[in-house]
C-alpha cells in the first residue's frame, strides 16, 4: 500500500478518504487524513475535488512566495 511505502521512505503522507476512512485511517497510515463523513459518493467527491483545489491553490502561492 502507498501510505505503508511514503512511511517507510519517511514521507509525509495527505489522504483525501471518504466514508469512515477506512483502513488508512484505522491504521494511522497518513501523516495527514482529510475525511469527508459521507455515504453519499457524488458528495464526497466534490467535497474532495474542492479540498484538491484548495491545497493545490495553497501550494502555487506558497511558490511563488518563494521564488
Amino acid at each position: 500500500m502507498a501510505p505503508e511505502e511514503a512511511h517507510k521512505r519517511d514521507s509525509s503522507t495527505v489522504a483525501l478518504l471518504g466514508y469512515d476512512g477506512g483502513e488508512i485511517l484505522r491504521k494511522g497510515l497518513a501523516d495527514f487524513p482529510l475525511l469527508v463523513r459521507c455515504d453519499y459518493i457524488p458528495r464526497i467527491q466534490e467535497v474532495q475535488a474542492s479540498i484538491y483545489h484548495i491545497i493545490r491553490e495553497t501550494l502555487e502561492v506558497l511558490d511563488r512566495g518563494q521564488a
